[in-house]
């Protein structure tokens, strides 16, 4: 999802719903499970995972970029319509070394979902990531350019390794003709309000159904990370991975009601 204030006010509502500790402001609260699948499913056939945060020149901390710079004033809104610079902070990692899908922890390759421990590990490792990323954020509006922080908090300015690629943009007849189904009228299917009710239902089963599945999964990963942190003898994270529970476990008995409500129309 782009990072808007109405999206931003959603993660927020949910970080604070599922009680974690964390605050965020240039960037959203991570979709563990997405990635979880897409490395799960690739596993053995790609190696290397690049996490890229961008920033863009011309902008104030408030400002939300997609708005500043839309795609038709990029293409069309002349030379003032678009960041002077966009700076790409790219870091790689081995996939194998990823927590959750390293050597250590991955010893049923393929069996990634089934694993609750695997998912922990790696749900831990990338809301820590994006933790940081929102750190590097915060400090390229300030610095007007990437940096990293100290092992004693401090900020220090990098010399990445930086690659300046001059791009002009000249709008092609491909970019008017998406501009213009972008904001003209697309004609709708000519269905019945019988085919259209049926079909509603249908989406809102199946929904419901995957969110049931997905619900038991967070449980499951939330027992496995109250285990990992009472065994580090973290009784404060292990009771707030168990009050997480709490709260999915009511999610999914309102989740049951609603599916039975539907069966029954």
């Amino acid at each position: 999802m782009v990072n808007t204030p109405i999206n931003r006010h959603t993660s927020d509502n949910y970080i604070a719903k599922i009680g974690y500790d964390i605050k965020l402001k240039h960037v959203l609260f991570p979709k563990t499970l997405g990635l979880a699948i897409c490395l799960n499913e690739l596993e053995g056939d790609v190696s290397d995972l690049f996490d890229l945060t961008i920033g863009y020149s011309g902008l104030k901390e408030e400002d939300v970029p997609h708005e500043v710079y839309s795609v038709p004033s990029v293409l069309f809104g002349g030379p003032n319509s678009h960041p002077k610079e966009i700076h790409i902070h790219v870091k790689h990692y081995l996939a194998s070394e990823i927590p959750g899908f390293s050597k250590t922890s991955c010893n049923e390759p393929g069996k990634f979902l089934e694993n609750t421990t695997r998912l922990a590990e790696f749900e831990i490792w990338l809301r820590k990531l994006y933790k940081e990323k929102d750190n590097m954020m915060k400090n390229f509006f300030n610095f007007k350019k990437f940096t990293s922080c100290s092992n004693n908090g401090g900020i220090v300015i990098e010399n990445f390794r930086e690659n300046q690629v001059k791009i002009k943009i000249i709008p092609q007849l491909k970019d008017w003709l998406t501009i213009f189904e972008m904001g003209g009228n697309q004609s709708t299917p000519k269905i019945t309000v019988q085919d259209k009710a049926q079909l509603d239902l249908k989406i809102q089963r199946d929904k419901l159904k995957r969110y049931q599945k997905q619900i038991e999964k967070v449980v499951e990963r939330e027992v496995e990370i109250a285990k990992i942190h009472l065994k580090n003898n973290d009784k404060r994270r292990a009771l707030l991975a168990l009050k997480k529970k709490k709260f999915q476990l009511q999610l999914l008995e309102k989740t049951d009601q609603q599916l039975f409500n539907l069966e029954q129309l």
